[in-house]
């Protein structure tokens, strides 16, 4: 215990060692890089269509969700209706968008 405590280890090990520990954080670098860019350059073309796709999804949502009270109005005719009757309206709106 008296070693393991009290004597300070050799310069030329701390050096071996600091720069095999340095190797090591480069090649897990080197190794994360490579896999990335074997990842981009595989599936590149169903990362944007996925990406491109959701884009448009959010817009047309968005639309749909953001005039919905005209829509429903322009549907029902400008006449007044029930709160139950216009909430199955939205029901069916909300419907045929999850729906796609």
């Amino acid at each position: 215990i008296g070693r393991w405590m009290y004597t300070k280890e050799s310069a030329v090990w701390m050096e071996q060692n600091e720069k095999l520990e340095q190797a090591k954080e480069y090649a897990e670098e080197v190794e994360k890089s490579t896999k990335t860019k074997l990842l981009a350059k595989q599936f590149w073309h169903r990362m944007v269509g996925t990406g491109v796709g959701w884009f448009v999804w959010d817009v047309v949502f968005y639309g749909n969700k953001l005039f919905q009270a005209q829509i429903i109005n322009n549907i029902l005719g400008g006449q007044e209706a029930s709160i139950l009757f216009n909430l199955e309206y939205v029901l069916l709106n909300s419907s045929i968008a999850l729906l796609g």
